[in-house]
C-alpha cells in the first residue's frame, strides 16, 4: 500500500469510500448543500468539485475528516483559549476548555503571561504560587490523556512574553525531551525587546506592573538563541507585528496563535484551513515552456473563498464564544503546498532570483484573487460583522492591495476579515502524492517518514519520493538528478529566510517555516539570521539545525551511516592529553587518520587510576570512538558534555570553574579537533564564556562581567 493511500485510510476515509475521489464527493456535497438555491446547489456541486479534484486544492485535515460525517468533530484544525485568569478556578476552567477543544478534534494556543510567577504570593490563600511552567505540565497531561475521533492525539502552542518573570525557566522548559511533549512552545517578543537587545540595555521582568528583576536584554536573547539553537525550540513570535499587520487592530489584540504558528489569533479565535496544490498547474512540466496556469489559479481561488466560507456555517463548534468570534469575523487561511516541486516542475532552483520571481506573482495572485472574491461575496452575502470600512481600510496590511480592490472593499464591503494563511501541509501533501510541505522546499528526493497508525499508537516508517522527482524518473527514466531539483540542505538559511520574507508580505495571517540549519552551522552566524528575520516583518521563526531534535522526517541519507570507517592500522598518529582533577589525573589519547589530505578522528583512550571510574570512562570512549566512524564533524558531542554539571559544581582550576571531568574532556575534544582541522582555530562550537552551569540552580544562565559572575536565573553571585 502506497503511503498516500494509507495517510487517507487512517485519516480520513469515510463509511464505504474506496478512493479519495468518493471523499471529494461527500466534502462537495456536504458543502454545496447550505447554498440557498437548488440552482445554486447543482452550480457549486460542479464548482466545487472543480476545484477539489485531483488534489487542486485541499482543505484542512479537519474538513476532511469531519464534513459530510455523522462525527460531532469540529471542521477547524486550531483554536486558541481566552487569557487565563489567575486562579486556581481559573486555570482548571481553562484546562477544561483545552480538553472539551482536544475532544472536538482541534489544537490549541495559549498565552500563560496572565498567571503570576513562581514563589510568588497568592492573596488571600497565604501560598506560594508555582509558576506558569509548572501548569503548562498540567495542559500537557490532560492533551495526553484526551484522545479525538480519529485517534489523534491534540497539540499545543504555549506562548509566554519575554517580559515574564519566569521566562528564562520556560525558555529551558523543553530541554529535557520527555518534558512538555505534546507542546510548540515561543516566547513572545517585541520591537521594544529588540530595540534593547540591539542597544545593549537592561531588560525588565515584571507582572502586573511590578518589576521582578533586571536582566540585559541581549543576555536574554542569547539564552532564547542558545536553546532554539541546541534544542529546536522555543521559537520566536513578534507580538508587534502581529498586532501592527492585524487587519482587525481596531476590535481585538492579539497574543497567541495556533500550534504551528500560521494563525495568531484573538482570544476564542478558530483556525480554518485549505490550500492549493502547485504542481497541478503546472503545464508542460520539466520542458523549456513549461509555465504556470494563472488563470485556472484564479478561477479556483473564487471558488476556495466560498468553499471556506460555507464551512463555517457547517462546522460545530466547541463552545458558544467560538461560534460567535468566527461568524463575526469569518477568518480563512487559503494557503499554498507543492512550491519545491512545482519550481522543480518549472526547472527553476528553489532559491534562484527566478524561483523568487515566480513564487512572489503566485503569492500576489492568490492575495489580489482572494481578496477581490471575498468581497464580491460580500456584495451577495454581507460583509463579516465586525468590519467597520474605514478602519478596515486603513489596516497597513489592507494599504498593500491594488487600488482597484481597496476600492471594491469600500463600495461593497468584504465577507472575510483575514483570507491567507501558509501552513505546513504535512499530511495533506503526502495524500497529494507527497509533493513538497506549504512553501518549503523539498525535503529530500528520497526520505524515511514516520506516520502514526490509530490502531497502535505506534509510528511506522515509509520510505517515500518526491512528487516532481517520482515524475520526472517516469518521463525521462534518467538516473542523473538535474540541479534544479533542489532539497532543504542544499540551499542556505539565508535563503530561507528570503523566502519566508517573501512569502510574509503578501500573507495577512502568518507563514509557517522551518529554518534549516546544517550541524555545524556557526552559532555566530545563527544570531545574525535570527536578529534579521525579526527586523524584516515576519511575524514568527522556528529554526531547527540537524540534528537537534528528532523529526518525523529523516533524509534517507540519515538513516543510515556516512562514513565507513576502514580497518585500523597498525599504527596510527595521535595527541595525548592530561586533565588533573582534585580527585585524580586522567589522560585521554586521541588517534586519527588521513583521508586524502585531511586527517579525520579515529579513536579515542582515556586511562586514569581512578578504579570507581573506569566503568563509565569505558562506555564513554567506545560511545565516541563509534561516533567518530559515522561523523565527519563530531564536534556536537563538545555541546553536549559540556553542559555536565557533577553534584558538587565541579572543581576550580586557574581561576575557572570547571562543572565536570566531562567537560574537561569537552574542552581536549574542542582542542583536538582544531588541532586536525575539523573545526576552525578561531571558532567555537558555542559561546561557552558567556553562558556556563550556575552552581547553585543548575541553570546554564551563569554569566561573567566585570570580574564578576552572576546567574541570570536565580541571581546568585560570586566576585573575583
Amino acid at each position: 500500500m502506497s503511503i498516500p493511500e494509507e495517510i487517507w485510510i487512517k485519516k480520513y476515509k469515510f463509511g464505504n469510500e474506496q478512493t479519495y475521489d468518493d471523499t471529494v464527493k461527500r466534502l462537495v456535497n456536504a458543502c454545496a448543500n447550505i447554498e440557498e438555491t437548488e440552482e445554486n446547489r447543482r452550480d457549486y456541486q460542479t464548482f466545487f468539485y472543480e476545484l477539489l479534484r485531483d488534489y487542486r486544492f485541499l482543505p484542512g485535515g479537519r474538513i476532511i475528516a469531519g464534513l459530510g460525517t455523522d462525527m460531532n468533530q469540529t471542521l477547524f484544525n486550531c483554536f486558541t483559549l481566552p487569557p487565563i485568569e489567575d486562579s486556581i478556578d481559573g486555570i482548571f476552567e481553562e484546562v477544561k476548555l483545552n480538553a472539551i477543544i482536544h475532544s472536538f478534534g482541534g489544537g490549541t494556543g495559549v498565552n500563560f503571561s496572565t498567571l503570576r510567577p513562581k514563589n510568588d504570593k497568592v492573596k488571600g490563600k497565604g501560598g506560594i504560587a508555582s509558576g506558569p511552567v509548572s501548569f503548562m505540565t498540567v495542559f500537557d497531561t490532560e492533551t495526553k490523556t484526551i484522545t479525538t475521533g480519529n485517534s489523534r492525539k491534540g497539540a499545543n502552542m504555549g506562548i509566554l512574553n519575554v517580559d515574564h518573570p519566569d521566562i528564562i525557566d520556560f525558555i529551558n522548559a523543553k530541554h529535557n525531551l520527555d518534558t512538555l511533549t505534546q507542546f510548540n512552545i515561543s516566547v513572545g517578543i517585541t520591537d521594544e525587546f529588540l530595540n534593547a537587545v540591539t542597544k545593549n540595555e537592561d531588560w525588565e521582568l515584571k507582572f502586573s506592573g511590578k518589576v521582578y528583576n533586571k536582566i540585559n536584554a541581549r543576555d536574554l536573547w542569547g539564552l532564547i538563541l542558545k536553546s532554539a539553537y541546541d534544542y529546536a525550540e522555543p521559537g520566536v513570535i513578534n507580538l508587534t507585528t502581529i498586532n501592527k499587520l492585524n487587519n482587525l487592530y481596531y476590535c481585538e489584540e492579539i497574543t497567541a496563535t495556533n500550534p504551528c504558528s500560521e494563525q495568531p489569533l484573538p482570544p476564542y479565535g478558530c483556525c480554518l484551513l485549505g490550500s492549493f496544490n502547485l504542481t497541478k498547474f503546472v503545464i508542460n512540466p520539466f520542458q523549456d515552456k513549461a509555465q504556470f496556469n494563472y488563470s485556472l489559479f484564479k478561477k479556483l481561488i473564487e471558488y476556495a473563498v466560498r468553499f471556506l466560507d460555507n464551512v463555517i456555517e457547517i462546522s460545530p463548534y466547541p463552545t458558544e464564544e467560538y461560534r460567535v468570534n468566527q461568524q463575526n469575523k469569518r477568518r480563512e487561511g487559503i494557503g499554498i503546498m507543492g512550491l519545491g516541486s512545482m519550481l522543480a516542475m518549472l526547472k527553476l532552483p528553489y532559491n534562484s532570483p527566478e524561483a523568487l520571481e515566480v513564487t512572489k506573482e503566485i503569492l500576489k495572485t492568490l492575495r489580489d484573487t482572494a481578496y477581490l472574491s471575498s468581497s464580491k461575496l460580500a456584495k451577495e452575502r454581507g460583509s463579516f460583522k465586525a468590519f467597520d470600512t474605514e478602519k478596515y481600510l486603513n489596516s497597513n496590511f489592507i494599504k498593500r492591495l491594488p487600488d482597484s480592490i481597496k476600492d471594491h472593499i469600500k463600495t461593497n464591503g468584504i465577507r472575510n476579515s483575514h483570507l491567507i494563511s501558509i501552513a505546513p501541509t504535512g499530511s495533506i501533501s503526502l495524500i497529494a502524492d507527497n509533493v513538497s510541505s506549504g512553501i518549503e522546499p523539498i525535503f529530500s528526493l528520497s526520505y524515511t517518514r514516520k506516520v502514526l497508525d490509530k490502531e497502535t499508537g505506534k509510528f511506522q516508517e515509509y520510505e517515500v519520493q518526491d512528487y516532481a522527482y517520482n515524475l520526472y524518473r517516469n518521463y525521462y527514466d534518467k538516473k542523473e538528478t538535474p540541479d534544479y531539483f533542489t532539497t532543504t540542505y542544499d540551499i542556505t538559511p539565508k535563503d530561507h529566510i528570503e523566502i519566508l520574507k517573501l512569502a510574509s508580505y503578501y500573507t495577512d495571517s502568518a507563514v509557517s517555516k522551518t529554518v534549516n540549519l546544517p550541524r555545524d552551522y556557526p552559532f555566530k552566524d545563527f544570531d545574525s539570521l535570527f536578529m534579521y528575520a525579526m527586523k524584516s516583518d515576519i511575524k514568527g521563526l522556528t529554526v531547527y539545525r540537524e540534528g537537534s531534535r528528532e523529526g518525523i522526517l529523516l533524509r534517507k541519507e540519515d538513516t543510515t551511516a556516512k562514513f565507513t570507517r576502514p580497518e585500523r592500522p597498525h599504527r596510527l598518529e595521535g595527541f595525548t592529553y592530561k586533565i588533573k582533577t582534585p580527585k585524580s589525573s586522567y589522560y585521554i589519547t586521541l588517534n586519527h587518520i588521513l583521508e586524502g589530505n585531511k586527517r579525520r578522528p579515529f579513536e579515542i583512550f582515556i586511562n586514569t587510576r581512578d578504579s570507581s571510574s573506569i566503568h563509565w570512562i569505558t562506555a564513554l570512549s567506545r560511545l565516541i570512538s563509534a561516533i567518530f566512524m559515522r561523523e565527519e564533524n563530531p564536534s556536537f558531542i563538545i555541546d553536549q558534555l559540556r553542559t555536565v554539571v557533577e553534584p558538587n559544581g565541579g572543581y576550580w582550576r586557574d581561576g575557572k570553574r570547571i562543572p565536570s571531568v566531562l567537560s574537561d574532556i569537552a574542552d581536549i575534544l574542542e582542542e583536538y579537533l582544531k588541532e586536525i582541522g575539523v573545526i576552525e582555530g578561531e571558532e567555537k562550537t558555542e559561546e561557552s564564556e558567556e553562558f556556563d552551569i550556575c552552581p547553585q540552580c543548575g541553570h546554564m544562565t551563569y554569566t561573567k562581567s566585570a570580574g564578576c559572575a552572576h546567574c541570570l536565573a536565580c541571581g546568585y553571585s560570586r566576585c573575583e
